[in-house]
């Protein structure tokens, strides 16, 4: 007996594959009928709170950490920062104890160095946009 190698050669321009008479007529009615008719009894609705919930969990964790941090860390901060005497003579400048020994004139001087100074940053700054 004789076998043949290459069977491919023989099947070439035709269709082996066949469907049993009858298929494709009752197929659609068949499918149809086993989908459920109702689909929105199974379908669970999801709220935007259910979905934000756990966000906003971790925000508030985060938030109240860093606020322990901040407690923590800011007595330590504050106790190491000492006011220098420029900063108490600008707080007695603003409260008005120097202003009383200061003349006109010199009032006169200083509002003209403060314009001169914010005249020169808006310069600075008009430079700095282009």
């Amino acid at each position: 007996m004789e076998v043949k190698q290459n069977q491919l050669d023989d099947l070439k321009g035709k269709n082996p594959f066949k469907a049993p008479n009858g298929y494709f007529e009752g197929l659609t009615a068949q499918i149809m009928s086993q989908i459920p008719d109702d689909t929105t009894q199974n379908t669970k609705v999801i709220s935007m709170n259910d979905k934000m919930r756990p966000w906003l969990f971790i925000a508030a964790a985060c938030a109240g950490l860093l606020l322990v941090f901040r407690l923590l860390i800011s007595p330590a901060q504050n106790d190491s920062i000492k006011p220098d005497d420029a900063s108490m003579q600008f707080q007695a400048l603003v409260s008005g104890e120097l202003l009383q020994d200061i003349s006109e004139d010199d009032l006169d001087y200083l509002e003209y160095l403060e314009n001169q100074s914010l005249d020169r940053e808006l310069v600075e700054e008009i430079d700095n946009m282009e």
